[in-house]
């Protein structure tokens, strides 16, 4: 199916479509609306409830922790166990 490291050439049934992908910045999916998956808990609530989503790879700790706290991202996937606890500390005495 030609050059399998092209992202043009991503094949799957899932409940997203990459629709960009920049090496080492950024993913782009939107819904795929032939996706079969609906909500257990409400089934006539068809999957994903979300119509895209854009994922940026920020290597540096610091910079994905700045994008969280501002509110620029809204999730993060991978952090060092150290970066996190600081994280939690400043978060539980911002809290108290």
């Amino acid at each position: 199916m030609g050059d399998i490291n092209d992202w043009h050439h991503a094949i799957g049934t899932g409940p997203f479509i990459l629709t960009d992908f920049v090496s080492g910045s950024s993913a782009t999916l939107v819904k795929n609306p032939n996706y079969f998956g609906h909500d257990e808990r409400y089934p006539q609530n068809q999957l994903p409830y979300v119509d895209n989503l854009s994922v940026l790879i920020i290597p540096d700790d610091a910079t994905a922790l700045a994008g969280l706290r501002t509110g620029k991202i809204d999730a993060l996937d991978q952090i060092s166990l150290c970066r996190l606890d600081q994280y939690k500390k400043r978060i539980l005495k911002y809290y108290s």
